[in-house]
């Protein structure tokens, strides 16, 4: 069986190359915990906005009452879209062109 000697460059150049998705990996977690964080934000406002609107509304009678609770239902349905447009166009991950290096 033949020997091949170990090229110092090509073990430099696997080094670097291991080094780069390492910290590529990082980069990558760092940003979904922020994304992650924000959306928990998010959804922490969408809970507060819940209570104040399920509150508004108990006191109100009538074609009032049931046009306050029109205009909410129709506000958490747009704020659970926008939260789905969120996850999806930030969280979701996405394909990437891979330059070759040689």
């Amino acid at each position: 069986m033949p020997t091949h000697a170990i090229q110092p460059e090509t073990v430099e150049a696997l080094v670097q190359n291991v080094r780069g998705l390492i910290s590529d990996e990082g980069q990558r977690a760092s940003s979904l915990m922020s994304r992650g964080s924000g959306l928990a934000g998010f959804a922490g406002i969408i809970l507060a906005l819940a209570g104040v609107a399920a509150r508004s509304t108990h006191q109100l009678g009538g074609v009032l009452g049931a046009i306050v609770l029109g205009l909410s239902a129709a506000a958490f349905v747009i704020l659970a879209l926008a939260v789905v447009i969120v996850v999806v166009g930030l969280l979701v991950p996405r394909g990437r062109l891979i330059v070759s290096a040689t």
